[in-house]
């Protein structure tokens, strides 16, 4: 039922193997598209608080985060064995990128401002400062939290697959549901999610961490035609979207839309997505697809610095000059990686 060979141990999270004899570069391509998505999603936000030039593209890009674990399930759960010296190494290199970005901010600052905080008030506001400027990083603790019981998952996942995910889902909807409901009849203005940070919400980070793994070692049993697919992709798409619009801008102002991940809606269309993907040869396009993974880990980290340095120019506040801001944040944070991989040490900082 489940593929069973090995994976590379120099695999990492955004650059991992196939657990297949060739690799599966349509699985490296989810996780670009899946960065891509985020910088639109951030740049978007940042130009237009209310969302109202671009908000069935930004809640389009609310498929990022849910692609983002599915793809680092598909490898972590369908290797062969996890154990905790395995897990262990892989949090200590999240930890060592994490502490190197954070000390590059703590050094810029200081050079900028030159003052260094003294104070107990000073340190406070500096670490405070650091969590905000990485606010992206939350993904990056949120894969810490699940190494650490990875292989337990791990355990239970490979002896109940489909039931593990069927709880998940469960929860999830149930949730939604009832967040839904709460907010259509009783006029709330918040999800019941609201009351946990993001990267705590492990109900919906193991879902599609376990779904990636079940859709990864069984795609290709799947016999829908592609054409059929890419219909049920498109619906499921713009039907999420709707759901996203009416709840996030219509019943409430909560607007960014971080609660859709428990939407059934959601779960499908991921689902989807993903599936669609798989099944599409990209080996000819190999080349481009291993530049742009090996520039996946400096443009998440980097690009919420780029954006702020265009915050001042209302240029990009319109229709189409935000499209045009976009590009352009993508490109200067993929030009950063770029040089980052050319240099030897700094190169380090470049993969996890």
């Amino acid at each position: 039922m489940m593929f069973k060979k090995s994976i590379s141990e120099q695999g990492n999270l955004m650059t991992m193997t196939s657990p297949t004899k060739f690799r599966n570069y349509s699985l490296d391509l989810i996780k670009i598209i899946s960065c891509m998505l985020v910088v639109m999603m951030h740049t978007f936000r940042h130009f237009d608080q209310s969302v109202s030039l671009h908000p069935i593209l930004y809640y389009l890009t609310r498929c990022s985060m849910p692609l983002f674990f599915m793809a680092a399930g598909a490898i972590q759960l369908n290797k062969n064995n996890v154990d905790y010296h395995y897990c262990f190494v892989k949090v200590l290199h999240i930890i060592f990128i994490m502490v190197g970005y954070y000390f590059c901010d703590i050094l810029i600052r200081v050079i900028i401002y030159k003052s260094i905080p003294i104070s107990t008030s000073e340190l406070i506001a500096m670490i405070k400062k650091l969590y905000w400027d990485f606010g992206v990083f939350w993904f990056l603790r949120t894969m810490i939290y699940i190494y650490l019981v990875l292989p337990l998952l791990h355990y239970v996942y490979n002896k109940k697959p489909l039931l593990l995910i069927g709880i998940f889902i469960t929860i999830c909807s149930c949730i939604d549901i009832a967040s839904v409901l709460n907010i259509l009849k009783n006029n709330a203005e918040s999800y019941l999610q609201s009351n946990i940070m993001q990267e705590f919400r492990f109900w919906s980070w193991i879902l599609y961490y376990c779904l990636g793994a079940y859709i990864y070692a069984n795609y290709t049993k799947i016999k829908i035609p592609n054409q059929t697919l890419l219909c049920s992709v498109i619906i499921t798409g713009l039907l999420a979207i709707l759901y996203m619009v009416i709840m996030f801008k219509v019943e409430t102002n909560i607007i960014n839309a971080e609660y859709a991940y428990d939407s059934i809606l959601m779960i499908i269309w991921s689902t989807l997505i993903m599936i669609y993907l798989l099944k599409i040869n990209f080996e000819k396009y190999k080349n481009i697809i291993k530049i742009g993974t090996s520039l996946l880990i400096p443009i998440y980290a980097l690009h919420v610095f780029i954006i702020k340095l265009f915050e001042n120019y209302t240029i990009f506040q319109t229709y189409f000059t935000s499209l045009l801001g976009y590009c352009i944040i993508l490109i200067i944070t993929a030009l950063i990686g770029f040089i980052m991989t050319k240099i030897p040490f700094i190169k380090r900082f470049t993969y996890i």
